[in-house]
């Protein structure tokens, strides 16, 4: 528990993990909820050191176009997410997990750039979330 020894105590405060969270990458504290990970849940919904996440996506291509002698993809998304935080390794379960589910909608500009729009439903609220890129 690399991140529990920088602040030489058993707990991280829970104001700090918002922090630690912009560090993930670099191994820092991860966060579930919002557009990249359970899309029904509001961004930041649940901080911790430990984290699993699912995201289970089926990317349908429903129409292609060439306008402007550029090329167009369109996709239609449903998902499922589903994840948990813990504070320590030994509290590690398969239970409690949170679950989330949705529909989106993907422009593919030329394959390289994807235009993304993802309508998510859960237990606490429903989201919409629009963004650049696939989540992964």
């Amino acid at each position: 528990m690399q991140i529990l020894a920088i602040f030489g105590a058993k707990k991280i405060p829970f104001y700090e993990a918002f922090d630690l969270s912009s560090q993930a990458e670099a191994g820092g504290t991860e966060v579930l909820g919002g557009a990249r990970s359970l899309r029904g849940f509001r961004e930041y919904r649940f901080v911790g050191p430990l984290t699993a996440l699912v995201n289970l996506e089926l990317r349908i291509r429903i129409a292609e176009e060439d306008f402007l002698n550029q090329h167009f993809a369109f996709d239609l998304v449903p998902f499922y997410d589903t994840g948990r935080v813990w504070n320590e390794i030994k509290e590690f379960n398969f239970r409690d997990y949170r679950h989330s589910y949705g529909i989106g909608a993907r422009v593919a500009w030329n394959q390289s750039t994807i235009l993304r729009g993802d309508l998510g439903f859960s237990k606490e609220s429903t989201q919409f979330f629009l963004g650049v890129a696939h989540i992964f």
